[in-house]
């Protein structure tokens, strides 16, 4: 009778992880953005881009490339090390539903992002001047 009980205990320890595998995944796919998320990736590492990603993360570069193929996200640490290396544009990408607060963060980063390539093609405009 134990065993019966033993096997029936695992099989429904099995039922449960498994139920709770397809509503972590399904809460994933509610919550994160794969199109989003890899177009800004892109868009802020636009050469070699899981080369560069890693590089600035210390992630693991086939890491970086499931993330851009849309066959897994980042974890939290990884997440933490993206926000560092380039702010709050990634998780707003991840986010189709942002709170107001990472909505302005991530404006103000893509306003400061625009101010310095502005500033540098200032600059390379004065150095063409006669």
């Amino acid at each position: 009778m134990a065993l019966a009980t033993d096997t029936s205990s695992a099989m429904d320890a099995r039922k449960i992880s498994g139920l709770r595998r397809n509503i972590s995944q399904a809460a994933s796919r509610a919550c994160a953005d794969t199109t989003a998320f890899s177009r800004t990736l892109r868009g802020l590492e636009p050469i070699k881009t899981a080369h560069a990603i890693a590089a600035a993360t210390g992630c693991d570069a086939k890491r970086v490339e499931k993330w851009l193929s849309g066959h897994s996200f980042p974890d939290g640490r990884a997440l933490l090390a993206l926000i560092c290396a380039y702010g709050p544009l990634v998780l707003a990408a991840l986010m189709p539903l942002r709170p107001p607060w990472l909505d302005a963060a991530a404006r103000e980063a893509e306003r400061a992002k625009l101010a310095d390539e502005m500033a540098e093609l200032a600059v390379k405009l004065r150095a063409l001047q006669p």
